[in-house]
């Protein structure tokens, strides 16, 4: 059942972007933006709900799957979907959505950090400080300046890492 207006309500919990608010907003649909809830106050809200986006932190129990009479697609703003009973939503033709990518740029960062760590040889150097030894050289330590890295991660979503690197 729509809103009173015509739109869609959407739900957005735990901090979701506002670019993402603001594309809905701007498409004609009823944005709400909402930190947290707790499970009674989600299962209240989620009566009047067409459209919910969480994260994370939120639950999606079957009690409060069943009580989202008009609920008709979830989003998961994460990698995976484990926070939704998808055996319920399954049920009750809910079909569940999630963005897998939505950490690539950290994990682009941690690479970088980790091929950092790893061509000045910061495991080593740890291991030595901890044995008492002060090995204040740089000898066989790399810089990764002016290296060219585009065969590295064929797995890797390589197009995030290049333009923070």
């Amino acid at each position: 059942m729509l809103n009173q207006t015509n739109k869609k309500k959407i739900l957005l919990l735990n901090k979701i972007s506002s670019v993402a608010a603001d594309i809905l907003r701007n498409k004609g649909y009823d944005v709400e933006e909402i930190n947290q809830l707790t499970h009674d106050e989600l299962k209240e809200k989620i009566k009047d709900i067409n459209v919910i986006g969480i994260r994370s932190k939120t639950n999606l129990t079957k009690d409060i799957l069943e009580n989202g009479k008009n609920l008709i697609a979830i989003g998961h703003f994460c990698i995976g979907t484990d926070q939704t009973d998808l055996d319920c939503a399954n049920r009750l033709g809910i079909p569940v959505f999630n963005s897998p990518f939505e950490n690539t740029r950290s994990v682009s960062e941690l690479v970088i950090g980790y091929m950092v760590m790893l061509s000045r040889k910061v495991g080593d150097k740890n291991n030595e400080m901890h044995n008492g030894i002060w090995n204040k050289t740089s000898k066989n330590c790399y810089e990764l300046r002016e290296k060219n890295f585009r065969y590295c991660w064929l797995w890797f979503n390589w197009y995030s890492i290049v333009p923070i690197s």
